[in-house]
C-alpha cells in the first residue's frame, strides 16, 4: 500500500496488478497492523457496498486481510477473497496467521538487502525491485516516466541530503541512493522535475544550495531494458555535463 495505491506483488486468481487505494479493502486492514481484518459479506457492510469492486468485477464479497509488518510498519497484507459471502474457521485463521510470518519473514530480508544503511533509502537493487512494479502500472495507464539522476553536494551530509531529497519528491514512483553523492527518482514523465529541485535546493543550508546536478532520461515503460542500464546511463551524463539539464 502506497499513498494512492496498492499492489498485488503476488496473487493467484486475480488479474489486476492493482487499484486505487480509496478501494482497497487493505486499506483497512493495515489500521489495525494486530490482528485480522474479515469481511463475510460486503454487500452488507457499509464501508463496502457500493465499492465498485463490490458492485462489479470482481463482485468481491468475502474478504480477510492478515496485516504484514516490516520494522513495526503495516505495508500491506496476505488476503483472501471469494465471489460468495462466508467465514473463516479459526483453523484458517491460524494458517493465515503462520503463511502472513512467513512472508514478513521474506518481506524483512529483502528490506534489509535493499536499503542504504546510512540514509534508508532505497539501494539500486531496492530501486529496480519498485521500479519494475511502477513501470508496470504505468504502462497500464499508457504514461512515460522519467528517471532523474541527482549529484548531491559533497559537503551536505548524506542524511541531511536525503531527508530533503524524500521531501522533495515525495510521491516518486521510486526513490534510491546509488553511491555516495548520487540519487535518483522515477516519476512520471509528464511531472515537472525543475521545481522538485528547486524545493531540494531550497531545503539543503544556503552555501550548497546552487550545487545540486540533475539529469533526466525519459523511458518508455513498455521498454523491457534492464533498469540498471539506464540509471548508469543517467549516471554518465551527469558526470559529462555539470550543469543542470533535462534530457530525453
Amino acid at each position: 500500500i502506497d499513498s494512492d495505491r496498492q499492489w498485488f506483488k503476488s496473487r493467484f486468481g486475480l488479474e489486476a496488478t492493482q487499484t486505487p487505494r480509496e478501494l482497497a479493502f487493505c486499506a483497512h486492514a493495515i489500521l489495525s497492523p494486530s490482528k485480522l481484518f474479515e469481511v463475510p459479506d460486503a454487500t452488507r457492510d457499509p464501508r463496502f457496498r457500493e465499492n465498485p469492486l463490490v458492485t462489479g468485477a470482481p463482485s468481491i464479497r468475502f474478504y480477510a486481510g492478515q496485516p504484514l509488518r516490516v520494522q513495526g510498519r503495516a505495508v500491506g497484507t496476505l488476503c483472501v477473497i471469494d465471489h460468495t459471502p462466508r467465514r473463516l474457521t479459526d483453523g484458517e485463521r491460524a494458517v493465515l496467521a503462520e503463511l502472513a510470518k512467513a512472508v514478513e519473514s521474506e518481506l524483512t530480508q529483502q528490506e534489509f538487502e535493499d536499503i542504504d544503511p546510512e540514509t534508508g533509502l532505497s539501494n539500486l537493487n531496492g530501486f529496480a525491485r519498485h521500479a519494475h512494479l511502477a513501470l508496470g502500472w504505468r504502462a497500464a495507464e499508457g504514461r512515460s516516466v522519467r528517471l532523474v539522476h541527482i549529484t548531491a553536494p559533497s559537503s551536505v551530509p548524506p542524511a541531511i541530503f536525503a531527508a530533503a531529497f524524500q521531501r522533495s519528491h515525495q510521491d516518486a514512483d521510486a526513490l534510491a541512493r546509488l553511491d555516495d553523492l548520487s540519487y535518483c527518482a522515477l516519476l512520471p514523465a509528464d511531472e515537472q522535475v525543475g521545481p522538485r529541485i528547486s524545493r531540494l535546493e531550497a531545503d539543503l543550508p544556503l552555501v550548497e544550495q546552487r550545487q545540486v546536478r540533475w539529469v533526466g532520461v525519459t523511458i518508455d515503460p513498455g521498454d523491457h531494458t534492464v533498469l540498471a542500464s539506464l540509471v548508469a546511463h543517467a549516471q554518465a551524463q551527469a558526470h559529462r555535463d555539470p550543469r543542470p539539464v533535462a534530457c530525453g
